[in-house]
């Protein structure tokens, strides 16, 4: 019999079949489904008329017959188990294989991959993400260096041999200070104002990575909320500080020391009003307002949109110092929502604004050269409503960008370019937008008892006026009202005397400050009065009552306050609590 031609793989020795051209056909069978991936436990043999088959799931790679084990010296049955014997030992160690085939490793670190297989020659590799680089160290050993962060998936090849290694490259979420010290103002410094006092502060000197977030933890015996800093005291503190991003970040924790102290800052009056407020409903990805304020503009800003989107919507609020050198700013920052509750979101900022500017409540944060701090962020689901407040007091630097912006998620904050948004004037429709001088109005009024009822009205024309478009901000959504009124009783017996408040164009809530408790009146119908507080003299007495309120979003407006002295038996609103 002219044969005995030899079927090899890695110069191992197989089989030895008849001739040549079958030998050919066997090495390119082996070795096609040793490139695809054949899983050596389905290696198997098949009993078969014409001998004892080896077969590779169901496809054939040879058949011992009993002519070819009697050349072999040998018997069909042990020359097939032999022969499958030495095919799986071969198939086990495959072609090429890579060790590990996946990696997960930090930006700039470096590893080594071990190359076995029965392939020979140069390596090639083809990755066209650039997050990776891969040389060959030695024949066995391949390295890897990270360069940017995220996945990517290798063909390295060795002749026709070709095995993949998938490299996940992380980064650290970010970085945290060892400490932190915050200034924060007020009679006292409320307790939730002081935490996000601490994590803006935090944000200000944190590396914070993109689509990453900064988050604190405080120590369980603060379970309950922080305490307020009383005017002059300092309170030191331990928080652990948290980085958390996607798959494509390592967690960052740390225990972080803050020392808070509470400073007296004298109240500015803002001379400007910003208000975002148009488009009302938000429903495509951009700027909503942006300005620049500089130290002589101490401003407020009032904000209120709705997710009109089909999918979640993000909503931030900016400020960035452009300049080169460090800016200082005291920020005071509340919100309400998101809800669907149109009606009592607007209401309820309205209150905690009030809650805050009564004891002079605010914080100040340094931002440094070009840098962005975000001061609010926001996650609005479909329909969803939310209104928000920040008063904003440069005490250093020349200048800095106040900016709202919108998109949709998973959309970022990540300072890329975004078209401006608007929304045309209507005079039907009161969504103001703009920048508004002069934001305030104050009154002194006097009521002895005997005499008529005063009253005034807010949230009404004349309108502040947008100095940038010349369009009005009707209702005065966002200004402050003032009213200093001397109530006196000049009679020999005592006297109540009450306040009362009345809707003039649509339903209003009413949140003020009185003497500097807050008090809210919920949502009243067109022209229903509703007794707001009573004030009880003596005779002789005088008392002054100090009232500051301002048009909240979602009620409608001119309001009417009234007060006027309540005859002997007439059933009054409650009592004012002692100043």
């Amino acid at each position: 019999m002219g044969w005995a031609q030899d079927v090899e793989l890695g110069g191992q020795l197989l089989f030895r079949v008849e001739n040549a051209k079958l030998a050919q056909a066997i090495n390119a069978r082996l070795e096609n489904l040793l490139l695809n991936g054949a899983d050596p436990g389905e290696l198997k043999l098949v009993t078969l008329k014409a001998g004892i088959g080896i077969y590779w799931g169901k496809l054939e790679i040879v058949v011992v017959s009993k002519e070819l084990a009697e050349a072999n010296s040998s018997q069909p049955k042990a020359l097939a188990s032999l022969w499958l014997s030495r095919l799986r030992e071969v198939a086990e160690i495959g072609l090429l294989k890579l060790s590990p085939a996946r990696l997960e490793m930090p930006i700039d670190g470096e590893s080594t991959i071990a190359v076995s297989g029965l392939a020979s020659g140069p390596f090639s590799v083809q990755d066209s993400s650039g997050r990776v680089q891969v040389s060959e160290d030695n024949p066995s050993q391949l390295r890897v260096k990270a360069r940017a962060v995220g996945k990517t998936k290798i063909l390295v090849t060795r002749g026709k041999a070709k095995a993949y290694l998938v490299v996940h490259v992380k980064d650290w979420a970010g970085r945290l200070p060892d400490t932190v010290q915050v200034q924060v103002s007020g009679r006292p410094a409320p307790g939730e104002m002081v935490l996000e006092a601490v994590l803006r502060s935090l944000m200000t000197q944190a590396r914070v990575n993109p689509g990453c977030k900064l988050q604190i933890d405080v120590p369980d015996n603060y379970q309950a909320g922080l305490p307020s800093v009383p005017q002059g005291q300092q309170m030191n503190i331990s928080l652990i500080g948290r980085i958390t991003g996607s798959e494509d970040y390592y967690p960052v924790r740390k225990d972080i020391k803050a020392g808070i102290e509470c400073v007296n800052l004298e109240p500015v009056e803002p001379n400007l009003l910003l208000v975002s407020n148009r488009p009302e409903q938000v429903e495509q990805d951009g700027v909503l307002l942006s300005y620049t304020l500089t130290p002589k503009e101490p401003s407020r800003l009032m904000y209120s949109h709705m997710n009109a989107s089909s999918q979640d919507r993000n909503l931030w609020v900016n400020l960035f110092n452009p300049t080169d050198t460090e800016a200082s700013v005291l920020v005071d920052w509340s919100f309400s929502g998101p809800s669907r509750n149109e009606v009592n979101v607007g209401h309820a900022a309205a209150q905690r604004f009030l809650n805050r500017l009564g004891v002079g409540a605010g914080y100040v944060l340094q931002i440094p050269p070009n840098t962005r701090l975000e001061l609010a962020e926001h996650s609005l689901q479909r329909k969803e409503l939310l209104s928000g407040f920040a008063g904003l007091r440069m005490l250093k630097g020349t200048k800095l960008e106040v900016e709202v912006l919108s998109k949709v998620e998973p959309g970022r904050n990540d300072g890329s370019k975004l078209v401006h948004l608007g929304a045309p004037f209507n005079p039907f429709k009161i969504h103001p937008h703009g920048v508004f001088a002069q934001p305030y109005f104050e009154e002194w009024l006097e009521l002895a008892a005997g005499a008529a009822p005063i009253s005034f009205n807010f949230g009404e024309s004349p309108w502040l006026i947008d100095f940038e478009t010349g369009l009005p901000n009707t209702g005065n959504f966002g200004v402050i009202y003032r009213w200093h009124v001397a109530l006196s009783n000049p009679t020999n017996r005592t006297r109540t005397f009450g306040l009362y408040f009345t809707p003039k164009n649509g339903a209003a809530a009413l949140s003020m400050l009185l003497n500097n408790e807050v008090v809210s009146v919920p949502f009243t119908p067109r022209n229903a009065q509703v007794g707001v507080r009573s004030f009880q003299l003596s005779p002789g007495q005088e008392m002054n009552v100090d009232l500051t309120t301002l048009p909240e979003a979602s009620s409608s407006y001119p309001a009417t306050l009234e007060f006027r002295e309540l005859q002997p038996g007439e059933a009054g609103p409650p009592e004012s609590r002692e100043r």
